[in-house]
């Protein structure tokens, strides 16, 4: 289990930071200048389902992580037990990194792409404006 422990550990921080680097160039590129803006909104659309799959996977993976480190915590002898009975049980944070931080990313991908589909449909009304 604590293999399983690492290599979950692992695979959630390697999601997080991959989530945290895709919006960061999606916000990048989006807020380009010189692009038009049916091509800002089908970006956009495709990187907020994109996010909203990824904060799926880093929700699991947290989830997953939770389960094991419970099954630890009940392993006599563990240092996970160890450390938590000299630290004192304060509670995990992690869901903020699994869940919040996740749901809030693809969450304000989402008002983008729907103001940019709005700016988008508002130049193909009124082209001349």
């Amino acid at each position: 289990m604590s293999n399983e422990r690492q290599f979950v550990e692992n695979t959630l921080g390697l999601r997080f930071n991959f989530l945290l680097v895709f919006v960061s160039i999606i916000a990048g590129a989006a807020s380009r200048p010189d692009i038009y803006e049916v091509i800002r909104s089908l970006m956009l659309t495709f990187a907020t389902v994109i996010c909203f799959l990824l904060s799926l996977a880093i929700e699991r993976s947290s989830n997953q992580l939770d389960i094991i480190i419970e099954q630890l915590k009940n392993t006599p002898d563990h240092p996970i037990k160890i450390v938590r009975e000299k630290v004192g049980e304060s509670g995990s944070r992690r869901w903020i990194i699994g869940i919040v931080i996740p749901r809030i990313c693809w969450m304000i991908l989402l008002v983008f792409t729907a103001t940019s589909w709005s700016f988008s449909l508002y130049y193909i009304v009124n082209p001349n404006n």
